[in-house]
C-alpha cells in the first residue's frame, strides 16, 4: 500500500535526502505523486503547495517536492544490504573479513551472526 510509505527517507538521482509526507493524487493532474520535504531547503520548489491547495506540511517554504515514485530511491532494508553482502558471496575467508570489518566499524567486537550458515546452505 503506497500510503505506508509516508515517513520514509528516499533520496534523488542526484543524492538529496527527503522524508515522503503525501502519496496521492495532486488535482489538475494524472497519476500518482509523492510529496517530499527535502533535508535541504535549496532543494525544493515549494511548501508542499498546488495551486492553492496545501497537501503535506514542511520545515521550510521551498523544502517541498512533488515527485513520481519511480524518481526516488528507497535503498535497502537493513537485512537486505546484509544479505546481498555477506550471504550471496561464496568465498568464506571474503565472509570472515567482512564480518571482522563490520564488527570494527560500528564497534561491536562480539558481534556473532547466527544461523547465516544455514540461511547460506538453504539459497
Amino acid at each position: 500500500m503506497m500510503e505506508d510509505d509516508i515517513g520514509l527517507r528516499v533520496c534523488d538521482s542526484e543524492g538529496h535526502r527527503g522524508t515522503i509526507r503525501y502519496v496521492g493524487s495532486v488535482e489538475g493532474t494524472q497519476g500518482v505523486w509523492y510529496g517530499i520535504d527535502w533535508d535541504s531547503e535549496t532543494r525544493g520548489k515549494h511548501d508542499g503547495s498546488h495551486n492553492g491547495v496545501k497537501y503535506f506540511w514542511t520545515h521550510s517554504t521551498t523544502s517541498g517536492s512533488f515527485m513520481r515514485r519511480d524518481k526516488l530511491n528507497f535503498g535497502s532494508s537493513f537485512m537486505e544490504a546484509l544479505h546481498r553482502k555477506y550471504v550471496e558471496t561464496d568465498n568464506e575467508l571474503t565472509v570472515r573479513e567482512n564480518v571482522e570489518e563490520v564488527k570494527a566499524s560500528i564497534n561491536a567486537p562480539f558481534l556473532e551472526l547466527v544461523g547465516f550458515d544455514q540461511v547460506h546452505e538453504e539459497q
